[in-house]
């Protein structure tokens, strides 16, 4: 029997979402991204965004609109990508879905909490006006590559992993000079991220935080473009890819996590860990996205329920208040102005 799974648009982030499954509206199966997996449920989980006729009801990008839904609590799932302190939904708007995947669990959730990173969509090939196509991420060979460190850089220092992550790049980009790239607005602009990435060896991916089962593209990027991540961050990443694919860097040692580097650029371990890299580069393509992470957890968790005879309104994104909002500005403004590296 095919589930049919009613996801709400992505809105800005469609495309880079849907190059994922390339046959959406559709299933795994027929998108032939299912890596060497045979499981037979899985290929036929059915996604669109027909939320009238669809079976589950899935919300992975918060939205501002209501959503009246006959579908029962027990076939709704939420999914969150952010990582903690970004995220300020609540039990009250949780609760109205009966499975969340989620990094973290919510205070005061109820439903079924499966423990487990977003899905989100990858940068790499993401350009200002066209996407690379999953099939060419799939026959993209091996580049050459110099033994030199890429690092796409934010400026954002809204919160301590934030300014973490900037006061080691400054250290390091002290240490080791011009064998450090850096890329990013206002620095070096690149249209693709891909063009930071592949003629690199070592990617530095270095997450927002360090908490369990919340990683992004900052990793996957790296992999798609065959490089070897410099990592911080999800501090059980090991679950999801070959620990020998990445090099774990801790970042409240700076000193240390510096030398580490220095002894990495002084070492063969890119060509070491390629057969890794390749490895955890095919988990990306079919087996981490969003679609395969929702089909795993509708096998997992099949619900009978009936449909509700009256609709119910659904309210993903809570309202902030003006004091709220005003204060996170002011949060965000402070922390610029008195940043140093």
């Amino acid at each position: 029997m095919t589930d049919r799974v009613g996801i709400v648009p992505f809105g800005n982030a469609a495309e880079s979402y849907h190059r994922m499954l390339p046959a959406f509206p559709g299933t795994l199966g027929q998108s032939g991204v299912l890596g060497e997996s045979s499981d037979e449920p899985l290929r036929q989980v059915h996604f669109s965004h027909d939320l009238e006729d669809a079976d589950w009801l899935v919300v992975a990008h918060l939205t501002a609109e209501v959503l009246p839904t006959t579908i029962p609590r027990s076939r709704r799932i939420l999914v969150t990508g952010e990582p903690s302190p970004a995220v300020d939904i609540g039990a009250r708007n949780a609760n109205q879905f009966g499975i969340l995947i989620s990094p973290y669990n919510i205070p005061g959730y109820t439903g079924t909490w499966v423990p487990s990173h977003g899905g989100l969509p990858w940068f790499f090939g993401r350009q200002t006006e066209s996407l690379r196509r999953l099939e060419d991420l799939e026959a993209l060979p091996v580049p050459e590559k110099s033994p030199t460190i890429s690092a796409v850089i934010s400026t954002k220092v809204l919160h301590e992993g934030h300014r973490q992550r900037l006061r080691f790049v400054h250290r390091l980009q002290e240490a080791i000079g011009d064998r450090l790239h850096l890329y990013g607005r206002g620095i070096r602009d690149v249209n693709d991220k891909a063009d930071a990435i592949l003629p690199h060896a070592y990617h530095l991916s270095l997450e927002n935080v360090c908490e369990p089962n919340y990683w992004s593209e900052k990793i996957s990027d790296a992999f798609l473009g065959y490089s070897l991540p410099l990592y911080a961050g999800c501090t059980n990443i090991e679950n999801w890819f070959d620990p020998d694919s990445f090099v774990t860097l801790h970042l409240d040692d700076i000193d240390g996590s510096v030398k580490h580097v220095q002894q990495i650029l002084d070492s063969d371990l890119y060509s070491q860990c390629l057969p890794a890299i390749r490895r955890s580069r095919e988990r990306v393509l079919h087996h981490e996205t969003l679609f395969h992470l929702l089909a795993r957890t509708i096998v997992a968790n099949p619900s009978d329920d009936p449909r509700m005879a009256t609709a119910e309104t659904i309210h993903t994104k809570p309202e902030r208040t003006v004091w709220q909002k005003v204060r996170k500005e002011f949060k965000r403004t402070y922390h610029r102005l008195t940043f140093r590296p």
